[in-house]
């Protein structure tokens, strides 16, 4: 889905900062031949550790083509026994493993959100699922922002921007990256 919309997500923007995730859909096993979710071990991943590192590289060379600051975080963990669509708890391993190789030759900062996750998952997370709970958010909005806020001081001062805030109603942008 993204490597379709990244393009126009970017359009016409100045960033200063990207932090940005790739990798949780490509996690979840799909009916074979299709893109329809599986509960089924024997079912694929919607893309292998191969396949998300070579959709992850085109991303990251139009990421740096707009000249922000990228911070790539890490995809946080599965909790076992999660379904509908099922997930492998040892997979977020693998993939970050892969992406975090990409970052490093890239020179991209890497935020490890499944190492700060992992070990409070039973308190941040719903059980057999991908999504968090307040605990979870709260957690994790208290983390992201003073990294993000650090490298938008660093934005700032290397490229002498001007921060411009978006509008809280210009619904085209509050979905972007």
């Amino acid at each position: 889905f993204a490597l379709k919309q990244i393009d126009k997500w970017l359009a016409g923007r100045k960033l200063a900062v990207i932090y940005f995730n790739w990798g949780r859909h490509d996690l979840k096993h799909v009916k074979a031949g299709s893109w329809k979710n599986s509960n089924n071990p024997a079912d694929p991943m919607r893309a292998s550790v191969e396949q998300f590192s070579q959709n992850l590289k085109v991303i990251i060379g139009k990421l740096k083509a707009t000249d922000a600051h990228l911070i790539f975080a890490t995809t946080t963990p599965v909790a076992p026994g999660t379904i509908n669509p099922l997930r492998d708890p040892d997979a977020p391993a693998r993939y970050n493993s892969a992406a975090v190789n990409i970052m490093n030759a890239n020179g991209i900062r890497v935020d490890d959100l499944y190492a700060l996750c992992k070990p409070q998952i039973a308190e941040w997370q719903l059980s057999h699922n991908v999504h968090f709970m307040a605990a979870g958010w709260t957690g994790l909005a208290r983390h992201l922002a003073p990294v993000i806020q650090e490298e938008l001081a660093d934005a700032v001062t290397d490229r002498k921007v001007k921060l411009t805030p978006m509008q809280p109603n210009d619904s085209s942008k509050q979905n972007s990256l």
